[in-house]
């Protein structure tokens, strides 16, 4: 599901997977950032999704990242993004679970737009001097990439495989995107289709969707959170848990 605009919008939508199953949802990994001066948070985490079927556990794992923007004196969640790991394989073998990706109506509210755009397409197609700039402190960074094992935190970012390199060489274009900063203008945070693209025999074409967020650093502009999946066709969970 894609939602833009006001919150409003998915009020009484139940985006929790499988709600209608009453599933237990259990947090592996929780880590928490707060941006150095305070007004943004972001948070990942791996959880197991758990559905109880005819007495036995079914176990899912989905990944989740959240940004907030501090509002006086609450926290109002402005960006969210779930995913469930595919490997590359069945990405590229076109097994029918990617969808092409629901447009995001353009949307630029960040003076540093221009340049954070081209920042994402330089690092994602692997040029080594954009790559750089996902390498920040430890506890700060985190990289997901599409497939089981894809998640990288910290120093093994600086040698990890860039969507490129995962996808042999493709080319990897932003189709569309919503880009935002906080009034202070040091941390951004981008939400995108993204288009992997190539030929051999035949076009071959494949969409993501991907999350970032940004901090400004004393070495310029840092990639702090990268969270890039396969978008799936609605009932494909339900098909993993119950069979088709």
């Amino acid at each position: 599901m894609t939602f833009v605009g006001e919150g409003r919008q998915s009020v009484g939508i139940d985006r929790w997977p499988l709600m209608g199953h009453r599933p237990q949802f259990l947090s592996k990994n929780l880590q928490v950032q707060v941006s150095a001066q305070g007004g943004v948070g972001w948070t990942f985490d791996e959880i197991s999704l758990r559905v109880e079927v005819d007495g036995r556990w079914a176990s899912l794992p989905i990944r989740l990242s959240f940004v907030f923007v501090r509002d006086v004196d609450r926290w109002v969640l402005v960006m969210d993004h779930w995913s469930y790991p595919l490997s590359v394989t069945s990405i590229e073998a076109r097994t029918g679970v990617a969808l092409e990706n629901k447009a995001l109506p353009l949307y630029r509210q960040s003076t540093n737009a221009d340049m954070l755009i081209a920042l994402i397409g330089r690092l994602e197609n692997g040029e080594q001097r954009a790559k750089e700039k996902r390498s920040v402190a430890p506890h700060r960074a985190v990289l997901v990439h599409p497939q089981p094992g894809g998640e990288y935190h910290g120093d093994a970012i600086g040698a990890a495989p860039t969507l490129a390199d995962l996808f042999e060489g493709k080319s990897v274009g932003i189709r569309d995107y919503r880009i935002e900063s906080e009034s202070s203008g040091t941390v951004a945070w981008m939400a995108a289709n993204l288009v992997v693209s190539g030929r051999s025999d035949s076009p071959f074409e494949i969409s993501l969707r991907a999350s970032y967020v940004f901090e400004h650093t004393s070495e310029g502009w840092k990639v702090v959170l990268t969270h890039v999946s396969v978008p799936l066709k609605e009932g494909y969970l339900n098909a993993l848990v119950f069979g088709k």
